[in-house]
């Protein structure tokens, strides 16, 4: 069933459009945290913040441990620096390397689990 519409203009059509080409034209400044399972969140950009603080945002909303954020140059970011500075724009995404898949053994989880929790 078609809606009516008087000026076939006016229909904005999003197909071969992705979430994240969506939100770098919008508003909305996101950067989009991938596993490489495919499962992937929204966390929001902004200026003044730190990789660290985009990570822990990633950690709590996919409930994993994460060991690495990899950039769009597909280097392992530096927590200290701001967004921008490690070239992280709206519309980025980042690539998550969790604990449980970096960790050669569970000592070394457990490990970086203490480091997280010191934070």
């Amino acid at each position: 069933m078609a809606l009516p519409v008087s000026d076939p203009e006016e229909l904005v059509s999003h197909a071969g459009t992705t979430p994240h080409d969506l939100a770098k034209d919008g508003d909305d400044k996101k950067v989009f945290v991938a596993l490489l399972s495919g499962k992937d969140c929204e966390c929001l950009w902004l200026q003044d913040r730190t990789i660290r603080q985009l990570k822990e945002e990633a950690q709590q909303k996919l409930d994993i441990a994460i060991k690495h954020l990899i950039g769009p140059d597909m280097e392992p970011l530096d927590e200290e620096k701001m967004l921008a500075e490690e070239n992280v724009m709206p519309g980025t995404t980042l690539t998550v390397v969790a604990v449980n898949q970096a960790a050669e053994d569970e000592k070394e989880a457990a490990e970086c689990r203490r480091q997280e929790r010191r934070r």
